[in-house]
């Protein structure tokens, strides 16, 4: 049910431009791996706006790149239809271009993209982690989340645990 009511969902997305073959099998990608389809068809608007932007600069599918990417996520939007007129895309907006060009590395259509190295866990957090993951059942993804929720909130509660009670953390 869900790739049918995906397929439907494309059909509002606007042409992607020399990304436009690659689009479908992103977004079946994304489905398969468990996105809702509202947030696979978010992604693929952003890589059909990449697409776009890069044919309105001479920029083939096979010269995606980190560089790429970044003057994309520096660009002032003046693309038709814009929501964002003016501005430039979000840092949300950008990791989805990312997703996309991981997907185009994975598929040889670019080479792989360098990456950012993987963030390292404080120490404080690489309990929390393993509990979630183990007794939770969350993804990598959601601890994810929460680590960078948690990161923010420990300066503000200090580095004596035992004090910690609800008022606190409200």
């Amino acid at each position: 049910m869900q790739n049918v009511e995906l397929k439907d969902a494309l059909r509002l997305v606007r042409p992607g431009g020399c990304v436009l073959p690659y689009l479908e099998g992103f977004a079946a990608e994304l489905s398969s791996t468990g996105y809702a389809v509202l947030s696979a068809v978010e992604y693929v608007r952003s890589a059909a706006h990449l697409g776009r932007w890069m044919d309105s600069r001479d920029i083939g599918v096979d010269q995606l790149s980190e560089a790429t990417i970044a003057g994309f996520a520096q660009h002032h939007c003046q693309c038709p239809n814009a929501t964002r007129h003016r501005q430039r895309p979000s840092r949300r907006y950008a990791a989805r271009v990312r997703k996309f060009a991981e997907y185009l590395g994975r598929l040889g259509v670019i080479p792989p993209l360098a990456g950012q190295p993987p963030k390292a866990v404080p120490p404080p957090l690489l309990g929390f982690r393993t509990w979630m993951i183990r007794h939770r059942g969350v993804t990598e993804r959601t601890v994810k989340r929460y680590e960078g929720l948690i990161e923010r909130l420990l300066p503000a509660l200090g580095s004596n645990p035992a004090v910690y009670d609800a008022t606190l953390v409200r």
